[in-house]
């Protein structure tokens, strides 16, 4: 097997909600051990087939898809006025403001926005802390980013208040370089809800080792016995470059099979998560020497006061293309001039091919 092989072998998904139906098994074989009277459960995912989505989901959808070409492509993190009304609304939820056009990205479900985060926040070889248990997602994630799993104790059985985290395992895991915390709230599979404690400790121990944290709480708007749930983003005690929160409606709206999901977090962290580069100043326009031949203008955006070589590869009566190096970068220039390509001279030279001049060299 090769290492690609192995690598997407730990995303293994035979056992994920949705892929039984792949599975070739004589259902009297499914089931082993003592055999128990009853209708059997699958607690290894929720049950989503409860009820159907709420009303007006399959209306929005239509509405979108009937939009046609004015959403065909649209920003990678999510339509702005999506984006927007997610915000207001998640604000209010976490109890912490959300910048919709920096802090906010959709996914496609929240597993999708979970790649995301960890993609955005593991390099090879980092240490990440995992509850065990929790998501089956999280490790295969860790394994895929090339991480290394470090597995935290939660004994939820065991604990007369909180969720049974240990916190002093925790603190041993930041303290050995541990540099990602991942955790579900409530956990899932156990249902279990961190305390205000819990959540506290975890957000200080968090900024005191400067460790990013990644909080799923898909669960969160279904807690039916009125106790009080914390979202760790409320606190204001994690530096917000630090955290990302998960959140979706697969659950509580029943719209698993839409694949929506939104990960909130710095804008450091929704720029690498959908590709953009971070905003910056760029140079102003510098006029390079001409071609040397045909004297086409070569503006480019460099430097002034960089010292540069130029090798012209083509140099047409319209057309170079040009490499161009400075002491920091290297790079292909082309520079076409449509002025002149519509003067008929040049009209009348087009049947035929210009020889490429190479190696020649100019000084900027």
């Amino acid at each position: 097997m090769t290492r690609l092989e192995e690598k997407f072998a730990k995303l293994g998904v035979d056992c994920a909600p949705g892929q039984e139906v792949r599975h070739h098994v004589d259902p009297d074989e499914k089931f082993r051990g003592t055999k128990l009277e009853g209708v059997p459960v699958d607690f290894s995912h929720g049950d989503v087939n409860a009820f159907p989505p709420i009303p007006g989901s399959l209306e929005n959808f239509v509405g979108g898809f009937d939009e046609g070409a004015d959403q065909a492509y649209t920003e990678y993190r999510g339509r702005h006025n999506i984006r927007d009304l997610l915000a207001d609304r998640l604000s209010r939820f976490t109890g912490e403001r959300i910048d919709a056009a920096h802090e906010l990205i959709l996914a496609p479900g929240t597993q999708g926005a979970l790649f995301l985060a960890m993609g955005s926040s593991i390099a090879g070889g980092d240490k990440v802390a995992i509850v065990v248990p929790d998501y089956f997602a999280n490790r295969k994630l860790v394994e895929f980013f090339e991480g290394e799993v470090v597995p935290i104790r939660m004994d939820y059985l065991g604990a007369n208040e909180g969720s049974g985290l240990d916190l002093t395992q925790l603190e041993e895991a930041f303290r050995s370089g541990v540099k990602l915390f991942v955790f579900s709230n409530p956990n899932n599979p156990t249902g279990v809800i961190y305390s205000l404690a819990d959540v506290t400790a975890i957000a200080n121990l968090a900024q005191q080792y400067g460790a990013t944290v990644i909080v799923d709480e898909l669960y969160s708007r279904q807690i039916f016995d009125g106790r009080d749930y914390t979202h760790l983003r409320g606190l204001g005690l994690v530096n917000p470059a630090n955290l990302i929160t998960i959140i979706g409606p697969s659950k509580t709206e029943s719209m698993s099979g839409f694949r929506l999901g939104v990960a909130i977090g710095s804008s450091e962290m929704v720029g690498r998560s959908d590709g953009c580069l971070v905003r910056t100043d760029t140079p102003s326009v510098r006029q390079l020497p001409k071609g040397p031949i045909w004297r086409v203008a070569r503006p480019a955006r460099i430097d002034s006061q960089a010292p540069c070589s130029i090798q012209t590869l083509e140099d047409t009566p319209f057309y170079t293309r040009s490499r161009i190096e400075t002491d920091t970068s290297l790079f292909m220039h082309e520079s076409l001039d449509l002025q002149r390509f519509c003067k008929p001279w040049v009209q009348r030279l087009l049947p035929f091919r210009m020889p490429r001049v190479t190696g020649t060299r100019a000084g900027g």
